[in-house]
């Protein structure tokens, strides 16, 4: 991690401590395996998002344009840590 004090680290405590849930599938673990790329590859993480009904967090926002969401949010970690602050306290 880049900056583990900042909000990816955070959220990256959060998962550790139990207080949110990373949900995956195989496809995105083999994503995680290879180097993320702007590509076909990001398809996966944003269909988990909208069959969980949960907001995908990403620091790569352009990967998935508005037209592109159906509905679901797409967060920075710094946009998830300052909506959510009730879980990351």
């Amino acid at each position: 991690m880049l900056n583990p004090s900042g909000p990816p680290g955070r959220i990256v405590d959060l998962l550790r401590s139990g207080a949110l849930e990373m949900v995956v599938d195989d496809r995105i673990l083999s994503e995680y395996t290879d180097v993320l790329r702007p590509d076909e590859g990001d398809a996966p993480f944003l269909e988990i998002a909208l069959t969980e009904g949960i907001p995908l967090i990403t620091g790569n926002l352009k990967h998935y344009p508005e037209s592109e969401r159906k509905g679901r949010q797409v967060l920075t970690p710094r946009q998830f840590i300052d909506k959510y602050p009730m879980v990351t306290q």
